[in-house]
């Protein structure tokens, strides 16, 4: 009975063993199963939150330069006298409209066909006769706009408007409004050609006073209008920085002490968020921070899903332990089989995390697309910004040929300077002359045709004559006495926004002049004989605004040639339709005139997606720099970034069958070759079990059957893999593998490395025959951040050095720490010596922080250890110091050593020790201790070696 009793307890014992097993088994599969579900999805839900609060910065961004654009005087009133003049057509009578002035600050001049003053606004027309002299002046410069105006003409113009200057602006740019205020007048104008009910025509002409615009009233209508068109989860105030309590919220919102505090902090990005509340923010030129704000959007809440999901399966898995262990059902299978049913669930579970994997493939790879066609369109903008400075130098070139010929003894003038004939006639030139020492012309383009004609040449004839004396008195004065001061003339400071001296010492290169209030691109240089006296002045002038577009022309031709993507340029400030590339309709197209307004308050670069006519397009947009009037876009297709992605689907179906098929055949192999042969050995067994004679086949198990072969061949592949270590890839790959000999210098350099850990790189090179550089860095990161931060920085010198001529040791390490900051986001955490030689000047410039040593050994002097700053590159000590420089010596050795050695003065005796003949490099390497470094670490040093020809 007893035996029996501890029987059962023994199989009870065994069964909830076995139970707790299994349910532990499949409760931490389920679990894991589990985990990975939540992982996905609340990663999912947290990626989608981070793009929900984007667009949502983004539709703000929009909203405050909306805002701006609206509050900004010169666009309100724009957009407001536009309007005005185009109720002009729609109202049968014009008693009826009433003058839409803000504070009294709009002054209006309303003419009929005939130029005839009417009474509009009723009771409120004075200076009649003025203002229709004006009309008439205006009209006249409108036809012909080179037209010189008699001095009563000038007088008229200046009475009634208060500067003679503002015809020629007004005449220029109609239907825009002007600013006066850069030649002393406050107030701003605009001159329309208006039509009336009745089908006749009219002129319009509107001052604006900006002593009396309300600046707070303009942005409290912009408010008041953007409250009216967005919903309720947006809120907008404004603030006044030079006086905080002058502020205004949305209705029924007021702003707190602390956040009026936040919001009036000066410098502030232009979006951020507080909490779980966006902001978005804009600054007027005024002085008036325009805000909008929103409350975060609920994410969307995946996680929800979860539980769903829990909900179906957990109520499965129970019903599955309870199957297993309390029913007791045993699933009957031979090996095989077994073996067939996880091959088959592995690979069919592959084939789905291949397909999903193919999806989330194609979704990044999408977005790296844009990211890329985003970087793309940047450097095309950036490459046409930068080209146009390029553009004119062939120009350039031209002019100072002719000048060239020009000072020939015997120059026939005319026949040098026909080209420019040509190009006044192609409107490439505004105007081109040459004035002799008697201060005669002796070549213009165009010619003079009558003191009165309205033409260029009336316009520059006696403004360059003025200019061209002064600059031929001030130049032969100072070959004859040096010591005499030449004083300008009054006449030419009335003529030119640019002293003389300016322009002398400017000559023979493209430079902005002001003319008459008017910017010009111009050309200027003296003619010198062969005894160093000016004989004469050349004067070729250029519109800038017409070669930015002629160029933008040809750029745009040439971008869409190669790339396939269109050039766009908008002018920063609305000049005239012509004046928009390529045409003046594409500002209608929404993308477009967002990116236009958000480039124009924030001005930096932008990026949009939206329908360009019935197409989709990526919209990049930067403003110009070089082409300082226009903000530049570039329209890129969207279809081509959402087609490439989708093109690879027929390769991952195809390599998804390719895998399944081997899969196949590997799991049919391993069933003939592993199951066979114990299943034959069963079978033996069995029989030797029951007593028979075994009549099977003998089974040899040799090492080809043997397992340990997999893994034999395991170790062999991960012993080779490991032969490629970090060690080797930087020696391969980033430090130079020759030195560098020449007349001047020999640069070589070595690194000792112990162990694995690569944390040093160094590298030199001959820029030209008198410039060459060398550098050496040491990182404070491990393993393969530290391969890589070396790499990256490798390529940044030469981008700096190389390519953007930064010959400054100092600023080359300015501009790395720059790099790192911008494009890794992170700060440059390295010590670092660079060195800049001159051989034209016979200088060595070196520069750095940290622990590295700069050792000098001179042939005749004492050898000297020079340390660095020890701080980062990026601290205020380091910014404070500059370039240091030493004198290049017949014979002189410069090297930067490692803080890794620890035996500088040992260093410094070989080199002192060093003879001709030999390889500097290899002598110390060869003479160092095997002490000399610290364990597991490498240490390098990089050497410059003066030879007898180094000094110049």
């Amino acid at each position: 009975m007893v035996e029996s009793v501890s029987k059962l307890n023994n199989k009870a014992d065994k069964l909830y063993d076995k139970i707790a097993g299994n349910s532990f088994y499949i409760f931490s599969l389920v679990t894991l199963l589990l985990i990975t579900i939540w992982f996905i999805l609340s990663t999912y839900q947290r990626i989608r939150t981070e793009e929900q609060n984007a667009a949502d910065f983004d539709e703000m961004s929009e909203f405050t330069a909306h805002m701006a654009r609206l509050a900004e005087p010169n666009t309100f009133y724009q957009t407001l006298l536009r309007r005005l003049n185009d109720s002009f057509l729609w109202e049968s009578d014009i008693n009826n409209i009433k003058p839409p002035s803000v504070n009294d600050e709009i002054e209006f001049c309303l003419f009929d066909s005939s130029g005839t003053r009417i009474d509009w606004p009723k009771g409120k027309t004075t200076k009649k006769r003025a203002s229709e002299s004006y009309l008439k002046i205006i009209k006249k410069l409108s036809h012909k706009p080179d037209l010189v105006l008699s001095k009563e003409e000038l007088s008229i113009a200046g009475l009634f408007s208060g500067n003679s200057h503002t015809v020629y602006s007004l005449a220029q740019t109609p239907e825009t409004l002007v600013s006066f205020q850069g030649i002393g007048l406050k107030k701003f104008g605009a001159f329309f050609e208006t039509k009336f009910s009745d089908g006749k025509t009219g002129n319009f002409i509107a001052w604006v006073n900006t002593e009396q615009i309300n600046n707070h009233k303009l942005a409290d209508m912009a408010l008041e209008f953007l409250n009216s068109k967005t919903d309720k989860n947006f809120t907008f105030c404004h603030i006044d920085l030079n006086d905080s309590l002058k502020n205004k919220c949305s209705p029924g919102k007021k702003l707190s002490k602390k956040g009026l505090k936040i919001l009036s902090t000066p410098n502030l990005t232009s979006t951020f968020s507080i909490k779980n509340e966006l902001f978005s923010v804009s600054d007027t030129m005024e002085g008036i921070r325009l805000v909008c704000s929103r409350v975060m959007r609920p994410p969307p809440n995946y996680v929800i899903r979860f539980f769903d999901i829990l909900k179906c399966i957990l109520p499965t898995i129970f019903l599955l332990v309870i199957w297993k262990n309390v029913f007791k059902v045993k699933f009957i299978v031979s090996a095989t089989m077994h073996f067939l049913i996880l091959v088959f669930f592995a690979s069919g579970l592959g084939a789905i995390i291949f397909i999903a994997g193919s999806g989330i493939y194609k979704a990044e790879k999408q977005r790296s697309l844009v990211e890329d066609h985003k970087l793309k369109a940047i450097q095309i903008l950036e490459k046409a910004d930068k080209n146009f400075n390029f553009s004119y130098h062939d120009l350039q070139k031209q002019y100072r040929h002719m000048v060239k010929s020009l000072s020939k003894p015997n120059a026939q003038i005319n026949e040098i300077l026909s080209p420019l004939i040509s190009a006044r006639a192609d409107e490439n030139i505004a105007f081109a002359g040459y004035i002799n020492s008697d201060n005669k012309y002796e070549f213009m383009a165009p010619a003079l045709k009558s003191p009165q004609s309205g033409t260029a040449e009336n316009k520059y004839f006696g403004l360059l004559l003025s200019i061209s004396e002064q600059l031929l008195e001030l130049y032969n004065s100072s070959r004859v006495n040096k010591s005499e001061a030449v004083f300008e003339k009054e006449s030419f400071k009335a003529v030119s926004g640019k002293p003389v001296g300016g322009i002398l010492f400017n000559r023979s290169n493209f430079q902005y002049v002001l003319f008459d209030t008017e910017e010009t691109l111009s050309f200027i240089d003296l003619i010198i004989d062969e005894n160093n006296i000016a004989k004469g002045c050349l004067f070729i002038i250029h519109e800038p605004r017409k070669l930015q577009l002629r160029y933008l022309e040809l750029t745009g031709q040439t971008i869409e040639r190669n790339t396939g993507f269109q050039l766009v340029a908008f002018p920063k400030n609305h000049i005239e339709k012509t004046a928009y590339f390529p045409r003046y309709s594409f500002i209608l197209e929404e993308p477009l005139w967002k990116l236009h307004d958000l480039i124009n308050q924030t001005k930096m670069s932008s990026f949009k997606s939206g329908l360009f006519g019935t197409k989709r397009v990526l919209v990049a947009g930067m403003p110009g720099h070089n082409l300082k009037d226009f903000n530049l876009f570039l329209l890129m297709p969207s279809d081509k970034i959402a087609q490439e992605p989708t093109s690879f689907d027929k390769y991952y179906f195809a390599a998804i069958a390719i895998t399944m098929i081997f899969i196949c055949i590997v799991t049919i192999f391993l069933i003939k070759t592993l199951f066979y042969p114990l299943k034959k050995l069963a079978d033996s067994i069995e029989t030797i079990k029951s007593g028979k004679r075994s009549n099977s086949e003998i089974i040899a198990f040799t090492e080809r059957n043997k397992l340990e072969s997999i893994s034999t061949g395991l170790a062999d592949f991960v012993l080779k893999t490991t032969e490629f270590t970090e060690a080797e890839v930087i020696k391969k790959h980033l430090l130079p593998t020759t030195p560098i000999a020449n007349s001047f210098t020999d640069l070589d350099g070595f690194q000792i490395a112990k162990g694995n850990q690569e944390q040093e790189i160094y590298n030199y090179k001959a820029v030209d025959e008198n410039t060459s550089y060398a550098f050496l860095i040491r990182g404070k990161q491990q393993d393969l951040e530290s391969s890589l931060i070396l790499s990256v920085s490798k390529m940044a010198i030469k981008l700096i050095f190389e390519d953007l001529n930064v010959y400054s040791a100092y600023h080359c390490i300015k501009d790395l720490v720059e790099y790192f900051r911008i494009n890794l986001r992170k700060p440059f955490d390295a010590d670092i010596l660079m060195m800049h030689i001159k051989h034209d000047e016979n200088k060595l410039f070196f520069s750095g922080c940290g622990e590295i040593k700069l050792l000098v050994v001179y042939k005749n002097k004492e050898s000297e250890i020079i340390e660095l700053i020890k701080s980062s590159p990026d601290s205020k000590e380091f910014y404070d110091s500059k370039n240091i420089e030493l004198e290049i010596e017949e014979g002189m050795i410069v090297a930067a050593v490692s803080p890794a050695f620890n035996c500088i003065n040992t260093i410094l005796e070989i080199i002192k020790n060093y003879k001709d003949h030999e390889n500097l490099a290899e002598s110390i390497q060869k003479a160092l201790p095997d002490s000399a470094t610290k364990e597991n670490d490498c240490a390098s040093i990089v050497s410059i070696r003066f030879n007898k020809g180094a000094i110049q």
